[in-house]
């Protein structure tokens, strides 16, 4: 999932004209959400100001500001069954299990480790970046300033389905349908500590019934969110797992309903 922008890209619930599956809204000021011609769609993912779709084919087509180079689709990204946009880059997984990534590359976010060729889903976040690996576990790489890419030793013997970025924080589904989060006050019933600079850091596992992962994060310390969907009720935001902002030092976390 990427970052929160203002503008978003769904996939149409009802494919009424099938040239155009895509429906877009939101902010338009880099074209994010004027609508190539499209066919096929599998797949979408919304940046900060470009937006990408995954074809049934598995290329690639991406549209909006390219001032990084973010809806410059390398030749490389064929054969992508998994895609993730980023504030400024994307990931894109392909059948082989590597990872293409282009786009801005601050704090190594767009630089692969060559080591990683059995990947099944990615992530990105607006200087991190994540991948689920076909044994369970998940690997990161990019900007660390909040513990982002350090897998928490929650993680270590557990296997992993699902996975999502936020601006500068991370979820993991696990297949016993735990969430668990770092670096944000995602859940109600957290731990918490604070580190040297007095920011908090979130260390919760929320055991539940859950299949789905989505996550979002505001510019400029805005406000993170996190959404977890249930297997059973199907809700889309779980009354526990409600969005919330990133903690401040000396105050309390805020939770919205």
């Amino acid at each position: 999932m990427a970052p929160a922008s203002a503008s978003s890209v769904a996939l149409s619930a009802v494919n009424a004209a099938p040239v155009k599956p895509v429906v877009a809204w939101g902010y338009n000021g880099n074209g994010q959400t004027t609508l190539p011609s499209l066919s096929g769609v599998a797949a979408v993912a919304g940046g900060e100001s470009h937006s990408i779709a995954l074809l049934d084919a598995g290329t690639l087509v991406a549209w909006g500001l390219n001032t990084s180079g973010q809806t410059t689709v390398p030749g490389t990204a064929t054969g992508v069954t998994d895609i993730a946009a980023g504030v400024d880059y994307n990931l894109a997984r392909k059948s082989n299990g590597t990872i293409v990534a282009w786009g801005s590359n601050a704090s190594g976010k767009a630089t692969v480790p060559s080591d990683i060729t059995t990947a099944t889903k990615v992530a990105a976040g607006k200087d991190h970046s994540l991948a689920l690996l076909a044994n369970g576990t998940v690997r990161a790489w990019g900007d660390n300033s909040w513990g982002q890419t350090t897998i928490p030793s929650s993680l270590t013997g557990v296997t992993v389905t699902a996975i999502a970025s936020g601006y500068d924080h991370n979820l993991a589904l696990t297949a016993a349908g735990a969430v668990v989060a770092g670096e944000l006050h995602a859940l109600r019933d957290e731990r918490a500590v604070s580190d040297v600079r007095g920011r908090d850091r979130a260390l919760p596992a929320y055991a539940g019934g859950f299949r789905l992962l989505r996550s979002q994060g505001g510019r400029g310390g805005g406000l993170d969110q996190s959404f977890g969907i249930e297997s059973a009720a199907e809700s889309p935001l779980r009354g526990d797992l409600r969005r919330s902002r990133r903690g401040v030092a000396g105050a309390a976390p805020e939770f919205f309903p």
